[in-house]
């Protein structure tokens, strides 16, 4: 018979869970639409699989009629987080001071020490998002007064399956030829 996966927008599991996957969100109701659909699907001979959050909102929508198997997995904005975590460490290391993104373009020309900013608006995208976000906002923003290049950009990007870096990755190098305004380290790992 036939077999259908499903890897819908996950549930939040805590009030700071990332649920910006589609522009309108994906909701309760949104949630119990697709669970009566796999519902459809199964009783019809088709076997189907779905993932989700470990929420009890999922697993009081899916017990009853479904097998739920919890497995641990890192999620790819968590490894993301992890991998910036692990950059900042260095940048603090070679003597960079942090200053806020909005303080950041003030400091950089009145201050004669080593900087960085996170998430910082550096320029308009080739591309647009599902917010309509036309802008790239870097990782991380450094400057560095000694440096012929005073200001160097640093992306941080985590591979956690196949489909995630590895098609991120040429949108963001054309992005980069097309539009950076300074040089651009890309720090990729895989989780």
């Amino acid at each position: 018979g036939d077999f259908i996966y499903f890897d819908p927008p996950y549930h939040p599991i805590s009030k700071n869970s990332f649920t910006k996957y589609i522009s309108n969100g994906f909701s309760e109701k949104d949630q119990i639409r697709l669970r009566d659909f796999v519902l459809e699907l199964s009783k019809n001979g088709v076997n189907v699989m779905l993932s989700n959050s470990d929420a009890d909102f999922i697993s009081n929508i899916y017990k009853k009629n479904f097998e739920i198997i919890k497995i641990s997995a890192p999620r790819a904005g968590e490894l993301g987080v992890q991998l910036e975590g692990f950059v900042e460490e260095l940048i603090k290391d070679a003597g960079y001071e942090f200053v806020t993104k909005s303080k950041f373009i003030v400091a950089s020309n009145a201050l004669s020490q080593k900087l960085y900013t996170k998430q910082f608006q550096i320029c308009e995208s080739i591309y647009s998002t599902l917010d309509n976000s036309h802008y790239c906002q870097a990782d991380f923003l450094i400057f560095n007064p000694k440096d012929k290049e005073k200001y160097i950009i640093i992306e941080c990007k985590s591979q956690t399956s196949p489909g995630s870096v590895d098609e991120k990755y040429p949108y963001l190098n054309e992005n980069i030829k097309a539009k950076y305004p300074y040089k651009t380290i890309i720090r990729c790992s895989s989780g």
